[in-house]
């Protein structure tokens, strides 16, 4: 008796090769039809809901934690909570490749060498200064600054990939809505002391700033791996939003 062989592979050595070489198979992003498309890679089941559960149960801990009377404590743990939330974006890449940790590293170091230069200037952002409640410092930046842009830029970068043919405006309305995040981190961050500006108000070129920095590693990230996969994103996104919201409305 004959058995027809299956069109989809089954495992991930039974994968047709596209392109050349291992830098293809493992890039993240592969090329079809002149297309880069993300490659079908994907090592860990079920890692989806457990990274779930654990991002939300750890924000709403953090959340009341922060509102309570150990507040202190717990502005301690911004460094571990920034690197927790990283390795679970990261782990939840569908299809993961050196072109999505290369997205992921360029805006780290991006962001903070853009971070320092404006501390160090004062110019690009507005005269401001971190305290060391974020962490280790390197010339006078948290390092966990980086973490944090490359954590926003992922996550905003893999929720609005479908929305719009044009790189152009995926890269632009992402920037805004990674603007409005900063519009509602800036007083509560303020609040919990992380940094201080020098006039004791956020200048306008820190917003337009943002945007322009946003939209460069936003349309980067894109040209390096277009429409990326990840269900976690929007929720990281969320997550770390709704936490400002709600303690910029509920901390005096």
């Amino acid at each position: 008796m004959a058995y027809e062989q299956s069109a989809t592979p089954r495992t991930l050595l039974e994968l047709p090769q596209v392109g050349s070489g291992l830098a293809s198979r493992w890039s993240g992003c592969v090329m079809t039809k002149g297309k880069l498309v993300n490659s079908p890679i994907s090592f860990v089941r079920g890692r989806y809901p457990v990274s779930l559960v654990v991002l939300v149960i750890f924000y709403v801990v953090g959340t009341v934690g922060i509102l309570s009377s150990y507040s202190e404590r717990f502005v301690q743990l911004t460094f571990a909570n920034l690197v927790l939330t990283a390795v679970l974006l990261l782990f939840n890449v569908e299809r993961a490749g050196v072109r999505v940790a290369a997205g992921f590293v360029i805006s780290m170091v991006v962001g903070f060498a853009v971070e320092a230069l404006g501390v160090k200037t004062g110019v690009i952002f507005g005269e401001y200064h971190y305290t060391n409640r974020m962490g280790p410092r390197l010339i006078d930046v948290p390092l966990v600054i980086g973490v944090n842009w490359a954590v926003l830029v992922h996550a905003v970068h893999t929720s609005v990939s479908g929305w719009f043919r044009s790189r152009v405006m995926r890269a632009a309305v992402g920037a805004i809505a990674m603007t409005t995040f900063d519009w509602v981190m800036e007083p509560v961050a303020i609040r919990l002391r992380f940094w201080v500006w020098q006039a004791d108000t956020v200048p306008l070129r820190n917003y337009l700033t943002w945007w322009g920095l946003s939209f460069v590693l936003l349309f980067a990230s894109d040209m390096i791996c277009p429409r990326p996969k990840n269900r976690l994103a929007p929720w990281v996104f969320g997550v770390m939003l709704t936490f400002f919201v709600i303690v910029g409305l509920n901390r005096p």
